[in-house]
């Protein structure tokens, strides 16, 4: 599933009726670029994607397993796919 412009409390709701295994599309770039403001070394600026660091920091605090894809080169996908109980048990 691929939500466009997923917020922390669209994640959580998600996480909420998702059962083990869906699967949720929440960003596409690049993370740790993306929830920062900086400007790179050609002095190009990046203003950081609103609502992102809350959204990451949800995605770490979630009952889900949060994976990445590569779809470009410098591009990445970054999913969450929701855990049962027993592999949460095993992850502790």
């Amino acid at each position: 599933m691929l939500t466009e412009n997923v917020t922390a409390a669209i994640f959580t709701r998600w996480v909420a009726t998702a059962r083990p295994g869906d699967c949720l599309v929440y960003h596409r770039g690049r993370l740790s670029c993306d929830r920062r403001d900086y400007t790179d070394h050609r002095g190009v600026a990046n203003i950081a994607v609103p609502g992102l660091h809350d959204l990451a920091k949800a995605v770490m605090r979630a009952p889900v397993h949060p994976l990445q894809r590569r779809i470009a080169a410098g591009q990445y996908e970054y999913l969450a796919i929701r855990a049962d109980a027993l592999s949460l048990e095993q992850a502790a």
